[in-house]
């Protein structure tokens, strides 16, 4: 009794000390992000994000010499990567931005312009004139000299005094976007400003004009992608197109498109059905990949045929092969970016722009692997069933593992982005997800917080194969004992263990379901879902594939041809059947099933 009321008052303690950290620190930190991003939904929602890891890590952040530092670093990385991936999210509808009260029309420039700046001279300006920072200390927190500081505070005041002496009055945002009232008169001309008074407007401005109205703003946890339960309903046969005969077929769904591989002599034939109207996007177009050992990928930007030493792309809109490029490597050291694609050769790491097929960047090739980050997002999307996750990233950056040494390089430009991991232990795979690097070792999983190196090991009693996101906050790994046998589906909450799960023997990878996971075994069950409390729910037997329709509904395709739809709370509906041996993929209420003739498109929902 007296440890629970010692753990009582410790954590009592804590929680005291954390609300009295963030009265202190929410104000200066929020001017702080908002001078980052020029976007005050976007500071709040990073400045949330901060404080809510800094919560979870309060027992070890909290003792830290300078904490409000720490903060501050997590919340440029927060910053940068929201920079790097503004590309992606912005096919991604979002709901409208909440409503201030009416921002001026300097306001209103400065913001634009902030936008426009680099990084560095982004971050330096809003620590030097938000938080009254010396040039010297600005110097020691970004880790660069003295004269870099002074180079980007110089340099940042004239870009912005050019930025807001040029822009026309077309690139600002309306009225209605920024302020509540939206009656304001339109600006025709910004008047010139010197660089010494833009350092003193974003200071004065930021500093009342914003953060005056927002003192209040408490943590709340990041919300993961859902997806509400279809409405299954039995198969309902839309239209088809003929197909030639072929020994081997991969079925995929991309972008509202169902594509169709398979091999021929020729090479592997391409076939592309709309979904919606149940016809043929586009002729059928052979290329010469061989007739074995073949990988299709499939994205919104790009479409491809990856073989053993030629990989082709096309234009998933038309069917038209952009370019070909021979590189030495396997079908599975070919990675596709958004925009880029990589080939892991054994020689160098090789960076194509998906469009043009002009080589962008080459670097000497890491020893052991290269590999990007896995997003939130990635959780909410359909298996598509053209190609593996761990060959396909939504992210812009790349990380080169060389045995000991991690480095992180932007993916357009190949450079570095100036941040690397040392003395690693040696891997037998890595993760990156939610700002966290997994190393999988020979005995459990070295945890590292990208954001401040922090290190923790988390021993699991074996060897760990695959790891996974899985539910709200965990991340999954698949462990097994020394000597083998069963394995154990183990869910990691930061460096705790939330749960374990004895699986059956031969389990071999896991994936994520909803706020649960389903685990692939090669032997006994087949496929296992495990629920979010690692409780095993259903199984199925070796042969029948599991698919992810959307972030949590799936569709089970048995080796009879029979298909199941599952909702994630457990809901079995049988939709009919296409056919033993048919090729499936499906996506939300679409399945594409390509029989031995043709490729049929049906609705399930």
């Amino acid at each position: 009794m007296k440890d629970v009321q010692q753990h009582s008052t410790e954590a009592g303690t804590a929680a005291m000390e954390f609300a009295e950290f963030y009265q202190a620190t929410s104000p200066r930190t929020l001017r702080y992000a908002y001078g980052l991003t020029g976007d005050l939904a976007q500071a709040q929602d990073v400045v949330q994000e901060a404080y809510v890891r800094a919560w979870q890590r309060w027992r070890r952040v909290g003792g830290y010499d300078d904490t409000e530092a720490w903060l501050r670093l997590v919340v440029s990385r927060l910053v940068f990567d929201w920079w790097r991936h503004l590309r992606v999210r912005r096919a991604t509808p979002l709901p409208p931005p909440g409503v201030v009260d009416g921002p001026t029309e300097e306001s209103v420039l400065i913001a634009a312009a902030l936008r426009k700046l680099p990084d560095g001279q982004r971050q330096a300006l809003a620590l030097h004139y938000l938080l009254d920072m010396p040039v010297a200390r600005i110097a020691v927190e970004l880790d660069v000299s003295e004269g870099t500081v002074k180079s980007w505070l110089s340099r940042g005041r004239d870009r912005l005094a050019v930025l807001l002496q040029d822009q026309p009055a077309a690139d600002l945002p309306t009225a209605e976007s920024v302020a509540a009232a939206g009656r304001r008169r339109r600006r025709t001309r910004v008047g010139v400003v010197t660089a010494a008074g833009v350092a003193v407007l974003v200071a004065i401005w930021l500093a009342t004009a914003v953060l005056g109205r927002h003192q209040s703003m408490p943590p709340t946890p990041a919300v993961r992608p859902t997806a509400s339960p279809l409405a299954f309903a039995p198969l309902r046969r839309t239209g088809a197109v003929t197909l030639p005969p072929a020994a081997d077929r991969t079925v995929a769904i991309q972008d509202g498109r169902a594509v169709v591989a398979s091999s021929g002599p020729a090479g592997v034939q391409l076939a592309a059905v709309d979904l919606a109207t149940a016809r043929a996007a586009w002729p059928p177009v052979t290329v010469a990949a061989g007739a074995a050992g073949w990988r299709l990928v499939t994205r919104p930007d790009a479409l491809a045929v990856v073989g053993q030493n030629t990989t082709f792309v096309l234009d998933p809109a038309t069917g038209h092969v952009r370019w070909q490029r021979a590189v030495v490597t396997t079908p599975d050291d070919v990675l596709f970016f958004p925009g880029v694609v990589i080939f892991t050769a054994a020689d160098r790491l090789l960076g194509v722009d998906v469009t043009t097929g002009r080589q962008l960047w080459t670097l000497p090739r890491p020893t052991w692997r290269a590999f990007g980050a896995i997003l939130p997002g990635d959780l909410a999307l359909p298996d598509t069933g053209a190609t593996t996750t761990d060959t396909r990233y939504n992210g812009d950056l790349l990380y080169a593992f060389d045995s000991t040494t991690l480095t992180e390089y932007a993916v357009t430009s190949g450079t570095s982005t100036g941040r690397h991991w040392t003395n690693l232990q040696p891997a037998v795979g890595l993760q990156v997800y939610e700002g966290t690097l997994y190393v999988l070792g020979p005995h459990g999983v070295t945890l590292v917080d990208l954001a401040d190196d922090h290190r923790s090991a988390v021993p699991l009693g074996g060897p760990v194969r695959w790891l996974a996101p899985c539910g709200p906050q965990d991340i999954c790994a698949l462990a097994t004992a020394p000597e083998g046998g069963a394995a154990d589906v183990v869910a990691l909450d930061g460096n705790r263990v939330d749960w374990r799960s004895r699986t059956v023997s031969e389990a071999e990878t896991i994936a994520p379901y909803g706020r649960g996971l389903r685990v692939f075994c090669y032997a006994g069950p087949g496929t296992v879902l495990v629920d979010e409390h690692g409780r095993q729910t259903s199984h199925w037997p070796v042969g029948d594939v599991v698919e992810r329709l959307d972030a949590t509904n799936l569709l089970v395709v048995a080796k009879s041809g029979e298909l199941t739809g599952i909702t994630e709370d457990g809901r079995q509906t049988p939709l009919g059947t296409v056919g033993p041996g048919a090729s499936v993929a499906g996506a939300g209420p679409f399945v594409a099933a390509a029989t031995g003739s043709e490729l049929v498109i049906y609705r399930i929902a």
